[in-house]
């Protein structure tokens, strides 16, 4: 059996965000090999984006990016067609807050500078899965900068984001965070907090499925979702790891932490 069936067998109440987000997963490939075949890539020279990352800068701007807002809008588009069942007047409201000429690029925009524009957390949601492939495509042009490995920080070097997960690599023990925007991940302490950079943490597991630890914080109550790699094999995605585990956010919340992403049923991944 492999490890997602374990799980949703364990957690059968997963069966439906499991399929709901495998189709956005469909959805997200085909918009990832558009952005790939047409997508400029960033270009920062190599001295500034030492300077960046030496300083605790990500390299990306994102309230300066640029993006063609046609494709995106037809992956957005899609994306409310998936979820119009589950909330049909809300998505009829966004469409046409969408319809106008420029209105969903000046709203991506907004949603780039961390504007403060609508509380539907559908929309919010929403655009936050349209625009994490533009970070995935630049995030894989810029990995390469030698720098990187020398990030200290619990945020995302590429892009900013707060990680979604970490993960303890199977062949070595070393722990990486993982962006819950753009995906890249970048080595981290295993005795450091995230949050504050702490070096208290302490875990816990659940049911004694040692796949999965619960990393927390007491000096400053966070938590955050760890996958033992030496444990899993074959690893599995990332985003289904952190959709099959939602009772241990449920969990580490009802103990009183706070992560730094909010579970996906309730808005998707962070905005930083």
């Amino acid at each position: 059996m492999t490890n997602v069936a374990a799980t949703l067998s364990d957690h059968p109440v997963y069966e439906e965000i499991y399929a709901f987000f495998g189709n956005i997963g469909l959805l997200k490939q085909a918009y990832l090999q558009e952005l790939a075949a047409t997508l400029t890539p960033l270009l920062i020279p190599g001295d500034l984006a030492a300077s960046k990352l030496q300083n605790g800068f990500p390299l990306v701007e994102k309230q300066r990016l640029t993006f063609d807002a046609r494709p995106m809008k037809a992956y957005f588009l899609n994306l409310l067609d998936l979820v119009e069942s589950r909330s049909p007047q809300e998505v009829q409201r966004i469409k046409t807050q969408v319809a106008l000429e420029g209105a969903f690029a000046e709203i991506v925009l907004r949603f780039l500078r961390n504007e403060h524009f609508t509380d539907s957390v559908i929309l919010h949601f929403l655009l936050q899965q349209a625009i994490n492939p533009l970070l995935q495509t630049h995030a894989a042009y810029l990995a390469a900068h030698p720098e990187l490995k020398n990030w200290l920080h619990g945020y995302c070097p590429i892009c900013g984001a707060q990680p979604v997960m970490g993960l303890v690599e199977a062949q070595t023990g070393t722990k990486y965070l993982i962006c819950s925007a753009c995906e890249t991940r970048w080595q981290f302490s295993r005795s450091r907090c995230v949050g504050c950079g702490a070096g208290n943490v302490s875990y816990f597991i659940v049911d004694g499925d040692d796949r999965y630890r619960v990393e927390t914080c007491a000096a400053c109550n966070g938590y955050l979702k760890i996958i033992d790699g030496r444990r899993m094999h074959p690893e599995i995605p990332i985003a289904i790891a952190d959709l099959t585990t939602l009772h241990l956010d449920i969990i580490a919340r009802q103990k009183g932490y706070a992560g730094s992403v909010s579970m996906p049923v309730n808005g998707g991944t962070g905005n930083a």
